[in-house]
């Protein structure tokens, strides 16, 4: 038998302590003394109190049994709020003759045997609803609750439809999901801080629950604010799966053969790029692998091998293969969306754009020779003093060799070093530039830049990742 096992928290002990359905069971002064002080109840002490096995094991397999029966001897008498000038001070506020807690009012209990008379707090007298309890206290707590939410919801009009509506029609668009994600936590954290504040008695706008949760609610209304305005100023954009859809393709990763033929049968041949990068397994990539190549033969591309999540590739220039790693979910992002139409001037963009891309050691003195050869008329060169710049790769920070090349005549730069070669716009520069606000969570975003071409869209996706930055602060500030 565990000696640490618990068979009553203090609460319960106390609550049996003070009822009489006890008697039926064992020796009532006997167990009095075991639990004069309201402490829990472990086996080891009720051992050390010299209580046989059997009477261990009487207890502890009715225990619900016992509580329930106690709770039912009594009933709801009335309810006193503490003075004003108690409250000021906690530490001369009443004790909750079960618990043992603070109380802000006492609501008092009568045993309908004994007559014994308890008051209680607000959190424990939930412990007493059942029909012996009396309809007043039922309608004076559900009318506190009441009158609490309503006030609530003068100040903030929108909390009903945060607390108790499903998620909003348009979180079927697929929007990054990282985005969703933040707002559904910041909603749970308001129907949690929610239920604690309309638990306990107190009014005062002090309280450390309304405190929480109006931050909580704030936090939350900036961010549906952000959501709301992607969607609408992306209303004309074409989000092929929703969110739900998505995942459940993603997650049923197990025979990629017959997942590409569902996506075939299902979305009309047609199947989101982000939905198509996160599934990773060989077997999809091999059906991937041969419609890229099929595609992409004349541009000079060809995929030579996958495994894994990864995509082995080389690129031709002047009859010199040059052989690529890259990340599967970053290839698909940025090359196109799987199945696809692939029209002339996206083959175009792909002989000049690569995002993320790693460049194999005994290529890469290659490339830089051939940028220096076949661009300089092309592009304005601008290198820093030093050509060392300190980066943190790989978790540890190692000098390497950078070389912004920028485009004059279009909105790219590339940008090769000893680890990578990436091609990055001019927007996304400068917010590296300002820091790194936006981590490799939103890869995604990257690549959406990078392949429209349609100005509007690019401002939309940057103003959406400075939103997501400022979330997140607001979201770190509140843990």
């Amino acid at each position: 038998m565990d000696r640490n096992k618990t068979i009553l928290t203090k609460k319960q002990t106390a609550l049996l302590l003070y009822s009489e359905h006890l008697r039926q069971i064992v020796d009532y002064n006997f167990f009095h003394k075991i639990i004069r002080d309201k402490e829990k109840l472990t086996c080891g002490k009720m051992l050390d109190y010299s209580m046989s096995e059997n009477q261990i094991y009487l207890i502890k397999s009715n225990r619900d049994m016992l509580l329930h029966s106690a709770g039912e001897e009594w009933s709801y008498r009335r309810r006193n709020a503490v003075v004003r000038e108690k409250e000021k001070d906690p530490k001369l506020r009443p004790k909750c003759q079960l618990c043992g807690a603070r109380i802000l009012e006492k609501h008092y209990i009568v045993n309908k045997y004994n007559k014994k008379e308890l008051f209680v707090g607000s959190e424990c007298i939930k412990e007493f609803y059942n029909e012996n309890l009396s309809s007043d206290y039922y309608n004076y707590y559900r009318g506190k609750k009441a009158r609490k939410f309503v006030k609530l919801a003068e100040e903030y009009p929108t909390i009903r439809r945060i607390v108790e509506s499903s998620k909003y029609k348009q979180y079927d668009i697929a929007y990054p999901l990282k985005l969703e994600k933040q707002s559904m936590n910041e909603k749970l954290l308001v129907r949690k801080c929610l239920e604690k504040y309309l638990a306990v008695s107190s009014l005062d706008k002090e309280d450390v629950h309304y405190v929480k949760l109006k931050h909580y609610i704030e936090a939350f209304l900036s961010v549906q604010k952000q959501i709301d305005n992607f969607c609408e100023k992306n209303s004309n954009n074409k989000f092929i799966l929703t969110n739900k859809l998505s995942e459940s393709i993603i997650s049923n990763q197990i025979n990629g053969k017959a997942l590409v033929e569902n996506i075939r049968g299902q979305h009309d041949s047609v199947i989101d790029k982000r939905t198509a990068s996160k599934i990773t397994v060989v077997s999809f990539l091999e059906n991937y692998k041969l419609w890229f190549n099929e595609n992409f033969s004349n541009q000079n591309f060809n995929i030579t091998k996958v495994a894994n999540g990864k995509i082995y590739f080389s690129y031709k220039v002047n009859n010199v293969d040059y052989n690529f790693l890259a990340n599967s979910q970053d290839f698909i992002l940025c090359i196109n969306g799987i199945f696809d139409d692939v029209n002339t001037s996206k083959r175009r963009d792909v002989s000049k754009i690569i995002d993320k891309i790693m460049v194999s050691k005994s290529d890469n003195e290659n490339l830089f020779k051939y940028f220096d050869k076949h661009f300089s008329n092309l592009f304005e060169y601008r290198l820093n003093a030093t050509q060392l710049l300190t980066r943190t790769l790989d978790s540890r920070k190692r000098s390497v060799r950078e070389l912004f090349i920028e485009n004059t005549s279009y909105d790219y730069y590339f940008v090769i070093n000893s680890e990578e070669l990436s091609v990055i716009s001019r927007d996304t520069v400068k917010l590296f530039a300002l820091g790194e606000l936006f981590g490799n969570s939103n890869k995604q975003v990257f690549a959406d830049v990078l392949f429209r071409n349609k100005y509007p869209r690019q401002v939309v996706l940057k103003k959406l990742r400075t939103i997501l930055a400022e979330a997140e602060d607001i979201y770190g500030d509140l843990q």
